[in-house]
């Protein structure tokens, strides 16, 4: 090593050592965990993690849009049966009406905390979709809270 060193100069040898560390890939993942069970699902920059659930108080279908930009996630739309209290307002994005009577909030771009804590339970069918990808979350983790967070692995 020293040798090479001597031979190519300095500033090469920096040079050189940088680009091994560039070398290293490092990669977000969407950790999912409650206790001693995780759930890691691989993440690419633009990436849409999709959550749905059932509300617990209005007993509607909710589905949001999370969006992985820029190392953090951010609330793009949800998708509820009828508006009220929790929902996004008109002042966050923009809304529409479908045909079935939803209310789709969109182009939000509110940024979620690290981590995330969410109550699952059977009853309220808490799932995440990944690339098409669907965890059921109560069927993994069972009824109780578990954290949603980012986190980064190198190889």
């Amino acid at each position: 090593m020293r040798e090479l060193r001597n031979t190519i100069g300095r500033k090469e040898w920096l040079s050189r050592k940088a680009l091994l560390y560039l070398l290293i890939i490092v990669i977000p993942f969407l950790s999912l965990s409650a206790g001693k069970k995780r759930v890691l699902i691989p993440l690419s920059d633009g990436e849409k993690v999709f959550y749905s659930y059932i509300h617990s108080y209005a007993l509607f279908p909710v589905e949001d849009c999370w969006v992985f930009k820029g190392g953090k996630f951010y609330l793009f739309s949800e998708s509820v049966l009828t508006g009220g209290a929790g929902n996004p307002s008109g002042d966050e994005g923009k809304y529409v009406l479908d045909r079935k009577g939803r209310m789709i909030f969109y182009d939000i771009w509110r940024e979620l905390p690290d981590p995330v804590y969410i109550r699952v339970s059977g009853r309220y069918k808490n799932a995440i979709s990944v690339k098409g990808k669907v965890y059921n979350l109560p069927g993994i983790f069972g009824d109780g809270v578990i954290r949603v967070s980012l986190i980064y692995m190198g190889w």
